[in-house]
Order: structure tokens, then sequence, then C-alpha cells
């Protein structure tokens, strides 16, 4: 067995040991932590969890050959397009999603991550009107799922199109077809009004503990990445 496979299985069995001589549940201030750590730490608590069932990556990083090599997983591309018909209604044909994030990029994501929320769409866990048609196994039975995931998994969104001046677009021969459908590939995510260095001292403070101080994600947990850059491996 790989030897940090037999240290979370050490760390499991022995209640997180080494961790609870300092961090131990009984003496954290919940109060005096984010949010969002607070409700974590309190939900953990309450189910009997152990520290090593969430912070694998989290506390340490992973090693590499965890995050880098992990098995892509495999699926019939000839299905592929019926079952994305049902998604690009509303997540573009390549998963891109919409500009303004009502309908979220798919692309790129972790499939282990979008299964989930599909399932948790289906046993009504989490709530969308737009996905009850939609979410269910007679539309999107548990074979397809595992192909459209893995599919849109492997979408790799390009984040900028060459710019292409004025006249170029007048001359004979220029495929605006072509150049349309380039502009759709490639991920667009506008700039909203607002402050970036409270912002990034928001997310450094809520969000990057699972999320990554670069917004990588975390594949083990399958906390998806929020940076503007898509890819299987979760590397932004």
């Amino acid at each position: 067995m790989i030897l940090w496979r037999l240290l979370w299985k050490v760390m499991k069995e022995t209640d997180s040991r080494e961790c609870r001589n300092c961090h131990n549940f009984s003496v954290m201030d919940l109060k005096g932590q984010a949010p969002f750590a607070a409700r974590i730490h309190k939900d953990a608590m309450e189910q009997g969890k152990t520290c090593i069932d969430c912070h694998k990556g989290i506390a340490h990083h992973l090693p590499k050959t965890y995050t880098t090599q992990a098995e892509k997983p495999k699926y019939n591309p000839e299905d592929t397009e019926d079952i994305m018909e049902i998604c690009a209604a509303c997540h573009g044909i390549y998963g891109q999603g919409t500009p303004d994030g009502e309908y979220p990029r798919l692309a790129g994501m972790n499939p282990a991550y979008l299964a989930k929320q599909l399932e948790a769409f289906k046993a009504r866990k989490r709530i969308n009107i737009p996905m009850i048609p939609f979410a269910n196994d007679r539309e999107l039975p548990k074979e397809d799922v595992r192909t459209i995931t893995a599919y849109l998994a492997g979408i790799d969104l390009p984040t900028h199109i060459e710019v292409v001046e004025e006249a170029a677009t007048q001359q004979e021969g220029f495929d605006a077809l072509g150049r349309l459908e380039e502009s759709k590939r490639t991920l667009n995510i506008p700039y909203y009004p607002g402050n970036p260095d409270a912002g990034g001292r928001l997310y450094r403070k809520e969000c990057a503990t699972c999320h990554g101080k670069k917004g990588e994600g975390n594949r083990v947990l399958t906390i998806p990445f929020p940076c503007s850059r898509g890819n299987t491996a979760n590397i932004c």
C-alpha cells in the first residue's frame, strides 16, 4: 500500500490522534472561527467525524502522484451527443455556461464533483427548479451520468480569443461562422464591479481552506475549482 494511504488509514483508526494533540474538538472556540469553518467543524462534531475525514490535502499538501496521475474516467463517445442535448440548452454545447453565471460552466470540472451534484439534484437534497425535469433516473440514469461527467471533464476551454482587426473581418474569405463558434468555446467571465483586494481577503479567509489558495480545488474531497481556467487536473 502506498505510504500516504497507509498513513490516512492509521490516522482514521486512531481518531486523528496527532491532529488532536493541538486541535481537539473539545477545546475549539467555534465562535472565533470563520463562519464556514465553524459550520463544518460543528457538523463534524455532531456526525462523529475525525480530522482526517476532511483534511486530506487541506492542512497539508497531497502527494503529486495523487493529484496529477488520477486515472481519467472512460466513456463511450458515441453516447455523449444525445446526452449533451439535455445539458446544452442551458449550459451551452461546450458546457461553457453563461457569462452572467446564471447557468454555471461545466466544462473541465471534476467528474466526481459533477456526479455528486447530479445525485443531489435527483435526491432533492439540492433544489433547483430548472433541473427538476432532467435530474431523474429516466432522463439521466447512472450510466449516462458517468458518461456525461467524464465527457464534460475532458473539455478544455481556452480563456482568450485571438484579436482580429475590423478590417480583416471585411476581407473576402473571413470565416464569420467559425469566429462565432470560436467565441462560444472561449471561457468568458466578465469583471463585476467591486473591490478586488477586499475580495481577495475574503476569499483567503472564507474559501481558500477548501478551494485552495489559487482556486485549484481539491480532487480528494471533490471540491470544485472557482478559478477562471478549468481543466481535468483541477490546476489553474
